[in-house]
């Protein structure tokens, strides 16, 4: 159920919070860590803490579950001007602090392949925004999806990016995952031990669903605004039909 007034609430508390996250996927963050109820959850690229701030205040406002923020906060080799590596552990605490989130995230300050060697917990989430080479983001889903209960989630961000786009249409159409659901660049499933027809089947064309809105979004002819508006809206409806069939 949407809630407007905390919508807008973290919204205003992440909107000053660089980082590549709409709205609306920071609310389908929100309430997938809502709902999540054991083990903790795991994020694997934070950059400077927005995704991380929408993940943190839904468990806050529930069961308040562990979140670990896992990221060398050295930036990605765009954000290396001249080779240069840059810090932003500094801002991310700051703004974990800013949201009253401190006692929940657990900033691990490494690579994802080097802290999954540490770990070895339970996760109801987890969120892959890591290196969005198809290698890497292969590598984040095989290291760390085992970890997922039975009826977690795992959550691909960036699918517009060739390499995430092919590890997550794979792993969800594939793999046994239902619920399949997408938002902006969000793709996602509930992971479970078996999953019927009706569910491989649902997952397939909300994957053609999510490429042809990522293809519309894609598009800039010039003159085709209204069309393109048109077009995501009536893809946005079919979503909705789908995800009460």
């Amino acid at each position: 159920m949407f809630q407007f007034g905390t919508f807008q609430k973290i919204r205003t508390m992440s909107e000053y919070i660089d980082g590549f996250l709409t709205d609306r996927e920071g609310w389908l963050l929100f309430q997938l860590a809502r709902s999540c109820r054991i083990g903790c959850i795991v994020e694997i690229g934070s950059w400077q803490g927005k995704s991380t701030v929408w993940i943190g205040l839904g468990t806050q406002s529930t069961s308040k579950l562990r979140v670990y923020a896992i990221d060398p906060h050295i930036g990605s080799k765009e954000h290396q001007i001249h080779g240069q590596r840059i810090w932003t552990l500094k801002k991310f605490e700051e703004n974990i602090c800013r949201a009253g989130l401190k006692d929940i995230i657990s900033p691990i300050v490494e690579f994802s392949e080097n802290a999954r060697y540490l770990f070895n917990q339970p996760i109801s989430l987890l969120f892959i925004d890591g290196a969005h080479d198809y290698e890497s983001v292969k590598k984040d889903y095989e290291l760390w999806s085992p970890l997922v209960v039975d009826g977690g989630y795992v959550v691909f961000h960036d699918t517009q990016q060739i390499g995430v786009k092919r590890v997550a249409d794979s792993v969800l159409r594939n793999h046994c995952f239902r619920k399949v659901y997408f938002q902006d660049t969000i793709c996602c499933g509930t992971k479970v031990l078996r999953r019927s027809l009706r569910d491989k089947f649902r997952a397939h064309k909300m994957i053609e669903l999510k490429n042809k809105f990522m293809d519309v979004c894609a598009e800039t002819t010039h003159g085709s605004r209204r069309k393109r508006k048109w077009i995501k809206q009536w893809l946005k409806f079919k979503r909705t039909i789908m995800t009460v069939l």
